[in-house]
């Protein structure tokens, strides 16, 4: 009897921690689910129009049968840039170095959701999107209690290939005579690459 009463206590204590883990970071690259302890590698699209360099938030997943309250606990690192966070209901910048909270959030059983954070590795300085990453350490809370810890690294760098891609888009771009990006049915004296397009 004293094990049987052993087993359920154990199991008492251990469903809370359980319940915990259900709460998963999710991939918005690949949709992939991360579990406790794992990197998160984010790579960012870029508008093939205006060239911005664009990192979507990593999402959370409840894979639990509850409705939960979320907070996150977390720090990010990088060299330049910016870095926002929105989880809990504000949405604010954060230096590089600090430890940071948010307010609880409310997350649906079933449901994902938008964590709402975001590296934007354009330059202060400069101006210009710049090749680089940030990491973020982020730790969970569920209805209070510690959850799941990940490494998030948003990282921005020559070999996706998406720069080349964006400045191709760019150049081919065409424009009419007052700068503005001509649309597929414009007509008359255009410009491509600095050179006169007459188009009919």
């Amino acid at each position: 009897m004293k094990k049987l009463y052993a087993f359920f206590a154990a199991a008492l204590l251990a469903a809370p921690t359980f319940a915990q883990k259900e709460v998963v970071l999710v991939s918005p690259n690949d949709g992939k689910e991360y579990t406790d302890g794992q990197t998160v590698i984010i790579t960012p699209d870029v508008d093939p129009e205006w060239g911005d360099v664009i990192f979507e938030s990593p999402l959370l997943l409840n894979k639990g049968s509850k409705d939960v309250q979320v907070k996150m606990t977390f720090t990010p690192q990088y060299s330049f840039g910016s870095f926002q966070c929105c989880l809990g209901g504000s949405c604010k910048m954060y230096d590089a170095g600090g430890t940071y909270t948010t307010d609880n959030e409310p997350l649906e059983a079933g449901k994902v959701k938008s964590i709402l954070t975001e590296w934007n590795c354009m330059s202060t300085e400069t101006f210009e999107y710049e090749h680089g990453e940030c990491t973020c350490i982020m730790e969970f809370y569920v209805n209070g209690q510690k959850g799941n810890t990940y490494t998030v690294k948003y990282a921005y760098t020559e070999s996706t290939g998406i720069e080349q891609a964006a400045a191709k888009a760019k150049q081919q771009r065409i424009y009419d005579l007052q700068g503005r990006v001509a649309g597929k049915q414009s007509r008359g004296l255009l410009i491509q690459n600095g050179q006169k397009l007459l188009r009919r």
